[in-house]
């Protein structure tokens, strides 16, 4: 570990949070709880209790995971924009938002996808986001503190607003470098971490930096992992390191 600069033990993670959220759904599909295929307002029959765009019956689990929803808006961007804009019930505002596009054609990077996958978490388990990774991951691992946003009804965002330690946020990386173990328990499938390979679910191959995969987040946030020689990189910051930390990679390497 290397404190460039002091700062708060724990760090908003911004769009890293969405491998959090990706490796929840990874823990459902391996217990058949969910699917890729499966339909959001199928999912979430139960929460919506009010008139919506119907093209979002046609959206599914990996349409949502992959940006490809049809959704082209930054609805539910907390980080850019005034979180009160967004009303009491983010659920309503962004499924009464029209789609401009059909699902799986078009890729629109937006946080509103990663808190409906929050909620097809939550109306799974019975848990919000937060409160299951905590029995599934946080817990377990022994994260020293966490904490993540919700919406004014109490629902965790998913996309964005976890904030963790460095040190702890890197043991995700180590789960999934490793096979989905850590000392020795089996968090996740080998199966799930080539889906989420495979088909870019937030991890994605670091140009430059052979074997790595990574997530960024704003203000120069990254996990990233290295499945061939079993190494884990996290870093929080403030600032634009995109580049500096691929360099970093690349000079690792070597």
């Amino acid at each position: 570990t290397k404190t460039f600069t002091e700062a708060n033990p724990c760090q908003n993670s911004y769009s890293v949070a969405k491998v959090f959220c990706v490796h929840a759904v990874g823990i459902l599909v391996d217990r058949q709880l969910l699917s890729e295929s499966d339909r959001l307002t199928e999912v979430l029959k139960d929460e919506i209790d009010f008139d919506y765009e119907s093209d979002w019956d046609k959206v599914t689990l990996k349409n949502l995971l992959t940006h490809k929803s049809g959704l082209q808006t930054d609805c539910l961007d907390i980080d850019n924009n005034d979180a009160s804009t967004f009303g009491d019930d983010f659920l309503k505002r962004a499924l009464q938002t029209p789609l401009t596009s059909e699902p799986d054609e078009e890729e629109f990077y937006t946080d509103a996808a990663y808190y409906l996958i929050a909620r097809m978490v939550e109306a799974t388990t019975g848990k919000t986001l937060n409160a299951f990774l905590y029995d599934e991951l946080f817990a377990p691992t022994a994260f020293r503190e966490v904490a993540w946003s919700t919406d004014p009804q109490g629902h965790t965002l998913g996309g964005t607003g976890l904030y963790v330690r460095t040190e702890d946020m890197a043991k995700l990386g180590v789960i999934y470098a490793n096979g989905g173990v850590l000392n020795g328990r089996q968090y996740i499938s080998s199966e799930w971490i080539r889906a989420v390979l495979q088909n870019g679910y937030e991890f994605r191959p670091l140009n430059g930096a052979d074997g790595w995969y990574g997530k960024f987040g704003m203000n120069g946030q990254l996990l990233a992992f290295n499945p061939r020689t079993r190494e884990t990189l996290a870093w929080h910051g403030y600032g634009n390191f995109g580049d500096e930390l691929i360099d970093a990679l690349v000079s690792c390497g070597k």
